[in-house]
């Protein structure tokens, strides 16, 4: 027994055009995602565990504060969290 879904079937599933899933299996889009997002990921996460540390510490203080951006310099380094990608 084939456990393979037809196309027509996933399409139906998923709420998706036959010719979008095409699209997708054809360029192998998938197989460039996961990088993309387990680097995500790994961002998401410094930003988290930068964030519990400033929860209740209370200093208020945008001269010492890592996370504090004054003339959105950050801008400079791209999009995203960027102060969290390279540990600045």
């Amino acid at each position: 027994m084939d456990d393979e879904l037809p196309i027509g079937a996933v399409a139906t599933r998923s709420g998706l055009a036959v010719s979008a899933l095409r699209f997708y299996e054809q360029r192998h889009l998938s197989e460039s995602w996961r990088p993309r997002i387990d680097a995500r990921i790994v961002l998401l996460e410094k930003l988290r565990d930068r964030l519990d540390r400033c929860i209740g510490c209370s200093c208020l203080s945008l001269q010492t504060c890592s996370l504090a951006n004054p003339q959105d310099r950050a801008a400079a380094f791209g999009p995203g969290a960027v102060m969290f990608a390279d540990g600045r």
